[in-house]
This record gives C-alpha cells, sequence and structure tokens, in this order.
C-alpha cells in the first residue's frame, strides 16, 4: 500500500511483492545507484550526468510524487563518507518544488544548502518543507523564458560565491518545457539549452564539480530535448572545462 500510495499508482495495492519488487522498486534502486556514481564520478572527474535520477520529493520517512528514496541525500552522504566532502548546493530546477530533499535537509541536519526554483502553484506546495531552502525562486503558471532565465541568473552566482560548496548536484528536469503537462510552466528547448549551460558553466568555472540528474520530465519531446541539451553542452562548455 505505501508504494502505491507514493507512487499514485493504487491498481499496485493489489500487485505481489516479488512483482512489485522486479518491476518497480528495484528499477528506482538502479536510479539511485546511478546517482550515486555520479556524484563519484563528478568528484573526480569535474562533471557527470545521470540519466534518470533527481527523486526530490522521497525522504527518508516517506515519499510522493512517484518518488520512493531520496538519492541526492543519499548520494551527499556516500560522498562524504568516500570523499571527505562536509558541503553540497542542490540547484534544483525541475518545475515542481523539492519537498523531499528538503525535509531531509531538515530532519537530518544535512550540510546541504538548497537553492529551489519551482512553479508556485504546482505539486507538491509543501509549506513545511519550504524552510529547508536556502534560496527559494518561486515562479507563476506559464512563466517566459525571460523571466526564468532572469531568476536564475540574478540568484545562481552570488550563491556559488558565497559558500563555495565542495560539489552541486544539479536536478535538470525538463517538466519546465512549455509542453509538459505537468510543469506547466512556459519554457522553451532553446532555454532549457540555456539554462543547463549556464548552471554547468557557472560551476565548472569557478573549479566547483558538479554532478547533473534529470529527474521530471513528461512532455514525448522531453528525452529528445535533454540529448539536445546535453549535446550542446558537450560542444560549448564540457570541452573546454574538462
Amino acid at each position: 500500500r505505501t508504494v502505491a500510495r507514493v507512487t499514485e499508482l493504487f491498481p499496485l495495492a493489489f500487485v505481489p511483492n516479488f512483482l512489485l519488487q522486479r518491476k518497480v522498486l528495484t528499477p528506482m534502486r538502479y536510479q539511485v545507484s546511478g546517482t550515486v556514481v555520479a556524484v563519484h564520478t563528478a568528484l573526480t572527474h569535474g562533471w557527470s550526468v545521470c540519466l534518470g535520477g533527481g527523486m526530490h520529493h522521497a525522504w527518508r520517512d516517506d515519499g510522493g510524487g512517484w518518488c520512493v528514496y531520496d538519492d541526492i541525500a543519499l548520494a551527499f552522504d556516500v560522498a562524504r563518507e568516500d570523499h571527505g566532502i562536509s558541503s553540497a548546493l542542490v540547484v534544483d530546477l525541475d518545475a515542481h518544488q523539492g519537498n523531499g530533499v528538503e525535509r531531509d535537509r531538515m530532519l537530518h541536519d544535512l550540510p546541504l544548502r538548497i537553492l529551489d526554483m519551482y512553479n508556485s502553484q504546482a505539486y507538491p506546495q509543501d509549506e513545511e518543507a519550504k524552510r529547508g531552502i536556502d534560496v527559494a525562486l518561486p515562479l507563476p503558471p506559464g512563466c517566459s523564458d525571460d523571466a526564468y532565465l532572469s531568476r536564475l541568473r540574478a540568484s545562481l552566482p552570488g550563491e556559488l560565491d558565497g559558500h563555495r560548496p565542495n560539489l552541486v548536484i544539479y536536478n535538470a528536469g525538463s517538466d519546465i518545457l512549455r509542453t509538459d503537462p505537468l510543469g506547466h510552466l512556459g519554457v522553451s528547448p532553446s532555454a532549457m539549452q540555456e539554462r543547463d549551460l549556464f548552471v554547468v558553466s557557472e560551476c565548472l568555472g569557478r573549479g566547483i564539480p558538479v554532478a547533473m540528474v534529470l529527474s521530471g520530465g513528461y512532455a514525448p519531446e522531453s528525452a529528445r530535448m535533454v540529448a539536445d541539451s546535453l549535446a550542446n553542452l558537450y560542444r560549448t562548455c564540457l570541452s573546454k572545462h574538462l
């Protein structure tokens, strides 16, 4: 029943456990492993991307919004143990508030800072979790390219310079696209590319490793837009910094 509630797929309450493990939970655990490896790779080589992960509505005690495991907080804990890092910045640019990571940060006193830019009228609207955000950037539904990018450009550099994190975990959701049925923002594919390039360039230009996770994206063209953005990153940024 817990998995059915968290994933919001209530027929899963009637699925046998062995099948639930094989078809739902094990694939999610692979995504958690991918995020852990992505963080390790970024700390070793400067940049990485996990083609999944970013399950930012889950926390250690519960979950929601299809997110069962908080891979971001778990990957940070592993990195603290394996790499000796003492701080990280989560840049959450998925269209939805990352309430799970925010709850874990508060409940377990994690040395994380969180910059979260999200649709203020979309799920989850978790007021308690908002206390765990350091830089909250709520957006109106249908937010345009210019407004979106302006808020990001005005906020991220100061956060990086002011706190100099050992690592940035960048939640690069593609549900900001104007065609996304759940994000309800008004961002174009070209602006999404500009967003990704800006975040990664700002981090690498300061010598801060950055691990990307891809989180939400529900439009039919999301996968293609993500691939185009990653290709653009390689051409214009990664080949210069790495």
